[in-house]
């Protein structure tokens, strides 16, 4: 696996906080305690938080990790007009899905 460049991604995104942690217990609850636009990475999770309580360990060097905020915001989908369905940690294996924008 390539080495994560935060370095890189900081300067890319001078905007955007982006709190970074080689180990942490869920990028979710990190993130629940930040502002809209800011990101959590992290290369491994102890106690990743997902859909329904279900909680999960993201082995280190296995993945990327990440936690964006987002201004609430219930017409989010139809502005966008994309149709994606991506894969938690709590599903079963399948590849993420985006089909590009709608009309």
């Amino acid at each position: 696996m390539t080495p994560l460049d935060i370095g890189g991604l900081r300067r890319e995104f001078p905007d955007r906080r982006i709190d970074y942690y080689a180990s942490i217990d869920s990028t979710m609850r990190v993130a629940a305690a930040l502002e809209p636009r800011e990101v959590v990475l992290a290369e491994e999770q102890t106690a990743g938080m997902g859909r329904h309580g279900h909680t999960w360990h993201s082995e280190a060097g296995s993945g990327i990790y990440c936690s964006l905020v987002v201004k609430p915001a219930p017409v989010l989908t139809l502005a966008l007009g994309w149709r994606c369905r991506m894969r938690s940690p709590n599903q079963p294996a399948s590849p993420a899905i985006c089909a590009g924008p709608t009309t």
